[in-house]
C-alpha cells in the first residue's frame, strides 16, 4: 500500500475535500469564480483594446507638424498676448496586456502632457494610492471574493465536527492533533486552489484564444508569478478561517467572527492604511495645487503690470515674467508630484502590514503596472515636459527661425520618449516585500490556529 494511502492527515484531507464536495461548498466555489474570472476578464480585454486603440491614434498624432497658438492673459488694463508655439500630446506607453487581470495604476498612465501656459501631467487625480482600490479585475476578485470563499470553506471546519460529535470520535483513534488539523488545512486548502486554478486557467485560455493575448515568455511568467501570489494569499485566508475555528465552539459563533474579521481585514484596514498615509505624509489635492499655481501666476501678472505701468505689451520685459510664469507652474507641480509620491511609497510600506493592501501592490507590480511603472511614468512626463518648456524658453534668446526649429527638435525629442517595460526579474523584486508579508500572515495564521488546536475542548 502506497504512503499516501496510509497517511492519517492524507486521510483526514481526502475526508475534508468529499465533504466540500458533499456539500457543495467546493462546486459553489468553483462556478463563483469561473463566473467572476471569465466577465472580469472580459470586460477588461475590451477596456485594453480601447486603450490600444487611444495609443495607436496617438502614435499616429507623433508624427503631426508642431503648430502655433497665443496665450492669453487677462489684466485690469486689457489682454497680453504672448504667442506660443505648441505641438501634440507626447506618446503614450502602450497599454500593458496584464492590465486585462490585473489593472492597478494602468489607467492612470494614459494621461497625455499638455504644454499652455502652465504644464498639467494627467487629469485631476486627487489620490494616487485610490487608484490601487478594488477594481472589478483578478486581484480585486481575489482580494475580495477568494477571501470570503476561502473563510466559508475553513471557518467551521472544527465547530462543524464538533457539534456533530464527530471530531471527539477522531481524536479517540490512535492519531495525534497535529494529523488532524493538519488535514483539515490541507483538504480546506485544496478545496480552494482546485476552484483558483481551475477559474484562473479558464480566463487566461479565454483572453489567450478570443484575444490574443499572453504569447510570450516573460507574460507567461508573470501569469503564474500572478497567480501564485494569489494562491498564497487565499491559503492566509483559509489559515485565517482555520483559527477562528479553534477559538470557537459553535459554528454560528464562527462565522458571525469570521463575517467581522473579513469585513476588518479586508475592507476597513486597507482603507485605515490610506488615510494614515495622508496623515503621516500629508500632500495637496490635485485642486489644491491648480489653486495655488493660479494664486501665483495671479501675483507675477500683478507685479509686471505695476512694473510696467500698464504697459506690459510693449515691456521688452515681458519675456521675464513669461518664464517666471512657466518656471514657477514646473516648480510647484514638481513640488505637488514629489510630495504625492512620498505619499504613495509610505502606503506602500505601510500596506505591508495588512495582507489585502499588500496583494494590490504585490499582484500590480507582478503585472508591470504597480508603483513602480507609475513613477518611471511621470519621469517619462516630466522629461518632455521639461524639453518643451527649455526649448520655449530659448525662443526669447533666438531668431524666429531659430526658436521654431527649437521646438521641432524638442517636440521630437518628446516623441521618442517611452517608459521601457521593466523585466520579470525587477517586477518580481520590487514585489516580493508584498508577497513576503503575505506569506508571514499565512505562516503566522497556521502556527497560531496549530497551538489553539492543542488547548482545544473537542467536548
Amino acid at each position: 500500500m502506497p504512503w499516501w494511502a496510509s497517511s492519517p492527515t492524507l486521510c483526514i484531507a481526502r475526508m475534508e475535500i468529499a465533504a466540500n464536495i458533499r456539500n457543495l461548498k467546493a462546486l459553489a466555489a468553483l462556478v463563483i469564480l469561473i463566473a467572476l474570472f471569465l466577465i472580469s476578464a472580459h470586460l477588461l480585454a475590451q477596456d485594453y483594446q480601447q486603450r490600444l486603440v487611444n495609443w495607436t491614434a496617438n502614435q499616429t498624432a507623433q508624427r503631426d507638424p508642431i503648430v502655433g497658438g497665443v496665450v492669453r492673459y487677462e489684466l485690469r488694463g486689457g489682454h497680453f498676448y504672448e504667442s506660443l508655439g505648441v505641438g501634440h500630446d507626447p506618446p503614450m506607453p502602450p497599454p500593458t496586456s496584464l492590465a486585462v487581470l490585473v489593472k492597478g495604476l494602468e489607467g492612470d498612465l494614459d494621461r497625455p502632457v499638455t504644454l499652455a501656459t502652465t504644464i498639467l501631467i494627467g487629469q485631476p487625480q486627487e489620490a494616487a494610492i485610490r487608484a490601487l482600490s478594488p477594481i472589478p479585475d483578478l486581484a480585486f476578485v481575489v482580494k475580495i471574493i477568494v477571501s470570503l470563499l476561502a473563510l466559508f470553506l475553513s471557518v467551521d471546519v472544527l465547530t462543524r465536527e464538533k457539534e456533530a460529535a464527530t471530531l471527539r470520535m477522531v481524536l479517540a483513534n490512535p492519531l495525534s492533533r497535529r494529523h488532524v488539523l493538519l488535514g483539515k488545512m490541507l483538504g480546506a486548502s485544496a478545496s480552494l486552489l482546485v476552484p483558483m486554478v481551475v477559474a484562473y486557467a479558464s480566463a487566461v485560455v479565454f483572453l489567450s484564444v478570443i484575444y490574443g493575448l499572453f504569447r510570450n515568455e516573460s507574460e507567461i511568467m508573470r501569469l503564474l508569478l500572478i497567480g501564485l501570489g494569489s494562491a498564497i494569499y487565499g491559503l492566509a485566508f483559509v489559515h485565517f478561517g482555520l483559527l477562528i475555528s479553534t477559538i470557537t465552539t459553535r459554528t454560528r459563533t464562527a462565522v458571525i467572527l469570521g463575517a467581522f474579521f473579513w469585513a476588518a481585514v479586508v475592507i476597513v484596514l486597507p482603507e485605515g492604511m490610506t488615510r494614515v498615509a495622508e496623515v503621516f505624509s500629508p500632500a495637496p489635492t490635485y485642486t489644491q495645487t491648480r489653486a495655488r499655481i493660479e494664486q501665483a501666476r495671479r501675483q507675477i501678472l500683478r507685479e509686471a503690470e505695476a512694473r510696467s505701468q500698464g504697459e506690459l505689451v510693449s515691456d521688452p520685459r515681458r519675456a521675464i515674467y513669461v518664464i517666471r510664469l512657466l518656471e514657477m507652474d514646473r516648480q510647484l507641480m514638481n513640488e505637488y508630484l514629489a510630495r504625492k509620491g512620498e505619499q504613495l511609497s509610505l502606503a506602500r510600506r505601510i500596506g505591508m502590514l495588512s495582507p489585502a493592501t499588500a496583494l494590490a501592490f504585490g499582484l500590480s507590480d507582478l503585472a508591470g503596472t504597480g508603483v513602480r511603472a507609475y513613477h518611471a511614468h511621470l519621469n517619462v512626463l516630466r522629461a518632455g515636459r521639461d524639453l518643451m518648456l527649455d526649448a520655449y524658453k530659448r525662443r526669447f534668446e533666438a531668431s524666429p527661425e531659430e526658436s521654431t526649429k527649437a521646438l521641432q527638435e524638442a517636440a521630437r525629442r518628446t516623441a521618442s520618449l517611452q517608459r521601457q517595460p521593466g523585466s520579470v526579474a525587477e517586477s518580481t523584486r520590487a514585489a516580493i516585500p508584498a508577497l513576503i508579508s503575505i506569506a508571514l500572515w499565512w505562516a503566522i495564521a497556521g502556527v497560531a490556529a496549530y497551538w489553539r488546536f492543542e488547548q482545544y475542548d473537542v467536548r
